[in-house]
């Protein structure tokens, strides 16, 4: 006997309604992973942009807040000091070899070079303690010079609605002695396309932010804080303002007082040797 079995396949319709769907199906898929890689693309593109402000930004905050000058915690040598310890009718002796430079300008009463601050419209430059020796046996220490600098755009990077850039140079080599040279001192570009770029430093007489740094007299060795006011543009040409203060990592100390008290005690300890009451009678 023979077994015959019934074998029915899909019709040409249904075939076709099957391929139309699966075609369908592709088209949405492909569409959703080509929408998500763009807005990806996009997302990470205005992240780097603004990475590179903030990288620009943490840069000038590691260096800032690493100053060094020995004006934060002791007071500076004036020239009256040694004047007042010579007695009436001799010639002053100096209590210092100190000669002043470009670089270091003034000394403390304990003999350490307190290093210049200088500022102008397009750079500031200081004295920092943020240097990290990278290859063993190189002459650099944690001290070096520092200066930011608002440059022009080369040709082919140039902006025209934004033409700046941020650059910073560094000296480490032998930063006590001699001239510094920033001629020789590689450019690290920190931050294109900016508008306009101003820095701010705050007055602590006037609890307020000056436009130069000469307007603080001698308060400028010990520089308190910086306030970086620009103005970036981004692909898109929209503009960004951006303000942000830096702080030292000094703390307020008054060095004035500081340096009054010590004379003071000092005065009181030469009193209590023997014989320095018989000399003043």
């Amino acid at each position: 006997m023979t077994s015959l079995k019934k074998q029915n396949g899909f019709t040409l319709v249904e075939v076709m309604v099957a391929i139309t769907l699966l075609t369908f199906l592709m088209v949405g898929v492909y569409t959703i992973i080509e929408n998500s890689t763009d807005t990806k693309d996009q997302i990470l593109a205005e992240d780097r942009e603004m990475m590179a402000v903030q990288g620009a930004l943490g840069r000038f905050a590691l260096d800032f807040s690493q100053i060094f000058s020995p004006a934060y915690f002791a007071y500076e040598h004036k020239k009256e000091d040694d004047r007042n310890k010579v007695p009436q009718g001799d010639s002053p002796k100096p209590s210092f070899t100190f000669t002043p430079s470009e670089q270091f300008s003034g000394v403390s009463y304990r003999g350490d070079p307190i290093p210049s601050i200088k500022s102008d419209r397009n750079s500031f430059e200081f004295f920092t303690a943020s240097n990290r020796r990278k290859v063993q046996d190189v002459r650099h220490s944690r001290f070096a010079w520092v200066r930011y600098s608002i440059v022009t755009s080369s040709e082919e990077e140039k902006n025209k609605e934004a033409p700046l850039t941020l650059v910073r140079q560094f000296l480490a080599n032998n930063p006590f002695d001699g001239e510094l040279d920033w001629g020789v001192a590689k450019e690290y570009t920190l931050l294109s396309n900016i508008k306009k770029m101003q820095f701010e430093y705050w007055n602590s007489a006037t609890q307020k932010f000056e436009s130069s740094v000469e307007t603080l007299g001698n308060r400028k060795y010990s520089l308190k804080a910086v306030r970086l006011v620009l103005t970036w543009v981004d692909k898109n040409n929209s503009e960004f303002e951006v303000s942000r203060t830096f702080r030292s990592l000094w703390p307020n100390f008054d060095t004035k007082k500081d340096y009054e008290d010590r004379k003071k005690a000092e005065k009181e300890v030469a009193k209590d040797k023997p014989g320095e009451d018989d000399e003043d009678l």
